[in-house]
């Protein structure tokens, strides 16, 4: 068992201190499993010699290395796994000079080991004055070793926390069991479990190995992998170069002739060619089996951080990072804020992390581009309970800046597209105004140019039935061939007026003025009134127009209420691309207009039944507000109401 606890502990300490010699942690951790090597080779050798001044050597050697165990025990809680405190020159001066001295006397004086006795196959010590100062200065230096990694594991969070914990798990076991058999129960002349002590180092040695394995602990499992296939590659290679020397000397020749020397450098020259691809199958090999499926997994991750950049799709990238946080990563709770989520108070918060950093339990990655904060990703614990390794964080961070890129990108394209999009709905709009306005504008020509043809005929049969007898069994049809008759010739003036541009008198007009000129001359009646003006500035245009506008549009939303109900009245003014446009906006609480109908109640003698007129008012409206630079919209429920909105631009 010894020669085990010696060679793993010198394995481990000159691979560590190997891996980065400029690194205090590294330094110090090698230097202390480096002299725990040592104190078991002395242990080893104190129960193994039959010599008197050999025993008394090595018994003197284990308090002389264990003083020096005991600083560098201090300098490792100090610097792993980052260093917390500093001591001064003064403080560190007398923890090593301190080491030093009761070293140097218990070597080479009998102030601590004054005699060895042989018990059977140990020996025995008679302590001298020393033991105590010895037993002093080694139980407040591992006290305080234990005491400052406790604190440092009750202060962190996420993967040093995890290490940490495995490093004071196992340093307090090993330690405790250790004093407990070589300082305590001597202190008492009991010796018999002396030979223990250096075995329960092992104990420390397996939860640094586990912690080196599952949760990168000093960075060194890809050199203890490497280590390892190096190893079983040249063993792999020896191997059947024994079975080719064994099946040469038995079926061949027994000499070592020129043939045995040929084939003997051709297979030198054959694996100097091979050795290095053996050697990364098998590392590749035992990663896969011995490390959990990190090899895939870190694979998968990588390929995942390229993925993200292959596709300008918003909802691609999100369902590729989903993916990696639930079935590569299996972290909880994995959280996606892009830039609208910006304003909400939880992410206000996590906006100002300006790096990758855990709060609480989460881990917070800002996805920065140069200085811009891009998106936010916050993933929850892994569902395995294992901490975020060193691999992991590198590998998160290198997707966290893929996803800037590729989001940023994304929000570009999505804003042409969307300017496109929208050009193209204005120029189709425009187009369909266009061909309402020409379609009205025809109608209207057309009108005028029959309205001779039209009224010449009506006037004949006008004064026809005047010429008719008084007799009352005709005064029925009389009045009810006029009413046709008056019809008619209002349909014609109606029509007449789409195409009435030339009369229009330009002005300044307040469309506050026009809305109350425009009650005055249409009550409404059976409707309650509800009024929201704000003060607007003038706009350009004929106020007789603009009031034929409101008597419309506020008639045709009385008609629609025909149980009553609310006529809301409202203006106010509106921002659109560098240019004010006055807002008045019709509201009832009405019957409502059919969805497939709202594209049609602009057309010329359309009529939604629910409206007495003759389905040219909204038409007249519509040419009217398009004379003037302005748009109408119309938004209305089946059973709620309408709402006609009307822009007019101010100058």
């Amino acid at each position: 068992m010894w020669l085990i606890t010696t060679l793993v502990n010198l394995i481990l300490g000159v691979t560590i201190f190997w891996r980065n010699p400029r690194s205090p942690v590294n330094r110090s951790f090698s230097v202390l499993v480096l002299l725990i090597a040592l104190w078991t080779v002395a242990n080893y050798f104190s129960d193994h010699t039959q010599i008197l001044w050999q025993a008394i050597f090595w018994n003197r050697a284990i308090y002389f290395v264990s003083s020096f165990i005991a600083t560098a025990s201090v300098f490792f809680s100090i610097y792993f796994p980052r260093q917390k405190i500093f001591l001064d020159r003064k403080a560190t001066l007398w923890l090593v000079g301190t080491g030093i001295g009761i070293g140097i006397l218990s070597m080479f004086s009998k102030l601590l080991v004054k005699e060895v006795v042989f018990v059977g196959s140990r020996t025995e010590i008679n302590f001298g004055p020393l033991f105590f100062a010895h037993s002093a200065y080694l139980l407040g230096c591992v006290g305080f070793s234990l005491f400052h990694l406790w604190d440092k594991y009750r202060k962190s969070i996420g993967l040093v926390r995890t290490q940490l914990g495995y490093v004071f798990l196992g340093f307090f076991i090993s330690t405790f069991l250790s004093i407990i058999t070589n300082v305590i129960l001597p202190t008492f002349a009991y010796f018999e479990l002396t030979s223990f002590g250096p075995s329960f180092m092992l104990i420390m040695v397996g939860f640094i190995s586990y912690a080196i394995t599952k949760h990168r602990l000093l960075d060194i499992s890809v050199i203890i992998s490497r280590a390892l296939a190096e190893v079983l590659a040249v063993f792999f290679h020896g191997t059947i170069y024994l079975i080719l020397v064994w099946f040469y000397v038995n079926y061949i020749s027994a000499k070592i002739d020129f043939p045995f020397l040929v084939w003997t450098v051709a297979y030198g020259i054959l694996v100097g060619q091979t050795h290095q691809s053996v050697r990364l199958f098998i590392q590749t090999t035992s990663d896969k089996v011995f490390l959990k499926g990190k090899y895939d997994y870190y694979k998968e991750l990588s390929e995942i951080s390229s993925r993200v950049t292959r596709t300008l799709s918003l909802e691609n990238i999100l369902s590729t990072l989903q993916r990696a946080f639930y079935e590569v990563i299996e972290v909880s709770n994995p959280r996606i804020y892009l830039w609208e989520d910006f304003d909400r108070p939880e992410v206000r918060e996590l906006m100002e992390v300006k790096e990758m950093s855990f709060r609480g339990e989460d881990l917070v990655i800002p996805c920065r581009l140069e200085d811009r904060l891009i998106a936010i990703i916050v993933l929850g614990k892994k569902l395995s309970e294992d901490a975020y390794t060193d691999e992991d964080l590198r590998l998160l961070q290198v997707l966290a800046n893929q996803t800037a890129v590729a989001l940023d990108h994304t929000r570009t394209y999505e804003e042409i597209k969307q300017d496109y999009e929208a050009s193209r709905e204005k120029l189709l709009e425009t187009e369909r105004l266009l061909a309402r306005s020409e379609r009205i504008a025809s109608l209207a020509n057309l009108i005028r140019e029959y309205n001779h043809e039209i009224k010449t005929p009506l006037a004949i049969l006008r004064n026809e039935l005047a010429l008719l007898p008084d007799d009352p069994s005709l005064e029925n049809f009389r009045e009810k061939a006029i009413k046709a008759i008056e019809r008619i010739k209002d349909i014609v003036e109606s029509t007449l007026r789409l195409s009435d541009v030339g009369k229009r008198k330009i002005e300044d007009v307040n469309l506050n003025e026009v809305i109350e000129e425009s009650l005055k001359l249409f009550p409404p009646s059976g409707v309650e009134v509800i009024k929201e003006l704000s003060p607007l500035p003038t706009i350009k245009g004929d106020s007789d127009d603009l009031k034929m506008v409101l008597v419309n549009l506020i008639k045709n939303a009385v008609e629609a209420m025909p149980q009553g109900g609310e006529l809301r009245l409202k203006s106010y003014t509106e921002q659109e691309q560098d240019k004010t446009y006055v807002i008045l906006e019709v509201k009832d609480t009405g019957v409502g207009i059919p969805k497939e109908n709202l594209e049609k109640i602009f057309e010329p003698f359309f009529s939604t039944h629910v409206t007495k007129g003759r389905g040219l008012g909204l038409s007249i409206v519509f040419r009217v507000v398009r004379e003037h630079g302005g748009k109408i919209q119309v938004e209305s429920e089946l059973g709620k109401g309408s709402t006609f909105r009307v822009a007019l631009p101010s100058f």
